[in-house]
């Protein structure tokens, strides 16, 4: 697959790679306490205020960049939304790569020539 669709598979995965990152956000957002364990939560050494620390200090540590590498996270956290809006935010972007995954998945499938009554066995 990565020979015959190269730049599909890559984008394919950045998809993928974003709705995890949105998805892991978005859950958070569902109740106060998950909130604040998501952004200083005390022991979450993958807590946002920790890494946005590290990333300002040491650089690299698992955010996204401009060059489409996906991290850990998105946001710093001075970059992040109230927990409301926050919730609305990811779960646009999660619809948004949900719809980049299945155009994606049938761009491959039609690459690949997989017959259509297959393609739901992938």
């Amino acid at each position: 697959m990565h020979r015959t669709c190269t730049n599909e598979s890559k984008a394919y995965e950045i998809a993928i790679r974003r709705f995890k990152e949105a998805r892991r956000r978005f859950l958070a957002t569902e109740t106060k306490e998950s909130w604040d364990w998501y952004l200083r939560g005390k022991g979450n050494s993958q807590n946002l205020l920790f890494r946005t620390r590290m990333h300002d200090n040491f650089g690299g540590n698992g955010f996204s960049d401009d060059k489409n590498r996906i991290g850990f996270f998105r946001y710093r956290s001075y970059e992040i939304l109230s927990r409301t809006k926050e919730r609305r935010r990811a779960r646009r972007q999660i619809n948004g790569a949900l719809r980049a995954i299945e155009h994606l998945r049938e761009v491959i499938f039609q690459e690949m020539d997989v017959p259509p009554p297959l393609r739901i066995l992938a």
